[in-house]
């Protein structure tokens, strides 16, 4: 860490900042024209032709009247050609600030109060210190909330006030709870979701630094990649990820547009390319999608709050043992993020919907947030893999050019089902809500074990139950395609009904249920080419089609023979 020495105004090397710990004083600005740098600086002659020489200067004489040794100026202070030296800097750079003894703001922005005359002089004072462009910009949140002492100056100099008097003030432009700017409330105590939202509406010149002047606010270190864009906010959310449980980090919202398209709140023009999307993954694309989270809450019942484990992995997000909530009219699932409106205890849990798609969930309806009913009906999950990002293509591809196979829930309605799933394979590719696999764009073959209730076939008043297996194949091939529809074909055999010993065919049949066995057990499937050499030789899947309507959802018209 470098430090200018307010006696000699030289540039001094600390090995470890907190060797100087509460000795220094630290300059907050907003970057202008003919900023002074890390190398010009060693040439004082040439350094003080420049118009951000000024502010240098100012800020060394008030640390030394303040009877500081030191005082660093972010310009001046790091060599940035040094790439190894601007990530420590800007890793530390929280630290930088919370270890200073006093914050100087300055505000070129603010009119100098000698300018300024009349009655109106406060009032017009105070509007002008909320128009300030310091409020706005990204690197300035933690300068504000990291110095525990925090001094605001004017275009001139002037002193302006403190925090501690303009606590009130500055909680009401930046939306930061008073009782964080006062040191009341620890800052990593207040939800992931909050804080993200006091970023919502500032700007960085670098898109990367909307992500890397967060870092000191969440307490993360991760390297620094220029040039990765929007992916430095994907970064930042994993790492948030890995130290801590806080579900509200997934409490993001996008903005509905009047034709129906999605839009990042804070976004002006359509230049992110998640925007319009259907369906997303579970992390947010922006901190501008927190904007509405200022009074979002972690839930402190621990009965309630999601005790498991969630990991990252490279199928998304992992949920260990979690319970998702069913919106069987939506035909959606959701998850609560164990976070809700600060208030009553009693306020409603928040959750977002979420939808499967092949062996992951992926966010619906991300321009808003649900009600968490504790009663309703619950899917309990050993283990839930949701997308981390969706891209457009993927987006379009799940939402529009998906293919199910789908059971029907024939009679619930009036006299109950007449058969019961009891085991599915691929557990991953089953979604129990919808009564449907997941097939996407390859092909698939789909197991079931169900047991059916054969009265309705029958006269016999009393129930007729029986074990069937069924085997459905979609075949993505496109010799097996014509236009909209998809060829499919089922399989269908029956493990309890009677047969004779020394039928034709009994040992393959036999061979069959065996593979069928191994297949629920283990949720492994063999492929089309080996099951059809387990069936009769003259007896292929593909002699028995059916087809997909166009809506491109395949419903079995399960039939059995007794």
């Amino acid at each position: 860490m470098y430090l200018i020495d307010t006696d000699t105004f030289k540039l001094k090397y600390f090995s470890t900042h907190t060797a100087q710990k509460d000795a220094y004083a630290i300059l907050s600005h907003t970057w202008e024209d003919e900023e002074v740098t890390f190398e010009l600086f060693k040439d004082e002659e040439s350094a003080k032709k420049r118009k951000g020489w000024a502010k240098i200067a100012s800020t060394v004489q008030m640390a030394r009247r303040s009877g500081l040794k030191y005082a660093w100026v972010d310009t001046c202070c790091i060599d940035k050609s040094s790439s190894a030296e601007l990530s420590e800097a800007i890793n530390s750079m929280f630290q930088y600030y919370e270890d200073a003894r006093v914050c100087y703001v300055y505000l070129s922005d603010l009119p100098s109060v000698r300018t300024m005359k009349g009655p109106e002089t406060v009032k017009a004072r105070s509007a002008s210190f909320a128009r300030c462009r310091w409020f706005m910009r990204g690197w300035t949140l933690q300068e504000l909330v990291a110095p525990r002492v925090v001094e605001f100056y004017d275009a001139g100099w002037n002193y302006y006030g403190a925090n501690e008097s303009l606590v009130d003030a500055i909680s009401s432009i930046t939306n930061i709870p008073s009782n964080v700017l006062k040191k009341k409330t620890p800052l990593q105590s207040v939800s992931v979701a909050c804080r993200m939202s006091w970023a919502a509406n500032r700007t960085t010149t670098k898109t990367e630094d909307r992500a890397y002047s967060l870092l000191g606010i969440f307490n993360i270190n991760m390297a620094l990649l220029y040039g990765e864009g929007d992916k430095a906010f994907i970064r930042l959310q994993e790492e948030i990820c890995r130290q801590t449980a806080d579900l509200s980090l997934f409490a993001w919202k996008a903005e509905r547009l009047r034709g129906g398209g999605l839009i990042i709140p804070g976004e002006k023009a359509p230049t992110s390319p998640y925007l319009g999307q259907a369906l997303h993954g579970i992390l947010a694309s922006s901190p501008s999608q927190f904007a509405h989270a200022g009074s979002y809450v972690q839930h402190s019942i621990r009965s309630v709050r999601y005790s498991g484990e969630y990991t990252l992995t490279n199928r998304g997000l992992r949920f260990d043992a979690v319970t998702l909530k069913c919106d069987r009219e939506a035909g959606r699932y959701l998850l609560c993020l164990d976070c809700r409106h600060s208030g009553p205890e009693l306020a409603s849990l928040l959750a977002i919907r979420l939808m499967k798609v092949d062996n992951v969930y992926v966010r619906s309806h991300a321009d808003d947030l649900f009600d968490w009913d504790i009663g309703a009906e619950g899917v309990y999950e050993e283990r839930v893999y949701i997308a981390k990002i969706l891209s457009p293509e993927l987006s379009e591809a799940y939402s529009r050019d998906i293919l199910n196979v789908h059971l029907p829930d024939e009679g619930k309605e009036t006299q109950g089902s007449f058969y019961e799933i009891r085991a599915v394979s691929p557990r991953s590719c089953w979604d129990p809500l919808r009564r449907s696999f997941f097939v996407g764009q390859y092909d698939f073959i789909c197991a079931l074990r169900v047991e059916v209730d054969l009265r309705k076939f029958t006269s016999s008043p009393q129930p007729i139950n029986q074990d069937v297996f069924l085997i459905c194949c979609v075949i993505a091939r496109p010799e097996f395609r014509s236009g909209d529809h998809q060829e499919w074909m089922t399989y269908i055999c029956s493990l309890t009904g009677h047969r004779e010993k020394n039928s034709a065919g009994a040992a393959a049949r036999d061979r069959f249920e065996e593979n069928f066995k191994n297949i629920i057990e283990n949720d492994e499937l063999a492929t089309v080419e080996g099951l059809n050499g387990l069936l009769n030789p003259n007896t292929r899947f593909e002699d028995e089609c059916g087809r997909v309507e166009s809506e491109r959802t395949l419903s079995l018209n399960v039939w059995f023979a007794a």
